[in-house]
């Protein structure tokens, strides 16, 4: 074979290898990244009262409003939290169908 005429698995085997090949999945991905997104909302939701009174100080909402932007805030973060939650439980499925069928 001339230098000019890699095969694509010469190429692919000269590039290197950016972290554990089990990290680089998509599903992996997927399913960390549902996991940050769940750590990130449950800050925001150990916070979202100093959020409010925050947006209360900057004069974004009125004053006496405020527990009404803390419940908004809260709904906002409790719908947030239950998609990330269908998501994961949607990739923890086809993990678990994937690795039954490759015990069969």
């Amino acid at each position: 074979m001339t230098e000019g005429c890699r095969t694509p698995e010469a190429t692919r085997s000269r590039l290197p290898r950016l972290g554990h090949s089990g990290r680089l999945r998509s599903g992996t991905r997927t399913f960390t990244m549902l996991l940050l997104g769940h750590f990130l909302v449950f800050v925001l939701a150990m916070s979202h009262d100093e959020i409010a009174l925050q947006a209360v100080e900057t004069g974004w909402i009125r004053p006496g409003q405020a527990e009404l932007a803390e419940l908004g805030i809260g709904l906002v973060l409790f719908v947030i939290w239950g998609w990330l939650s269908v998501h994961l439980v949607g990739i923890l499925n086809g993990a678990r169908a994937a690795s039954h069928d490759e015990t069969e």
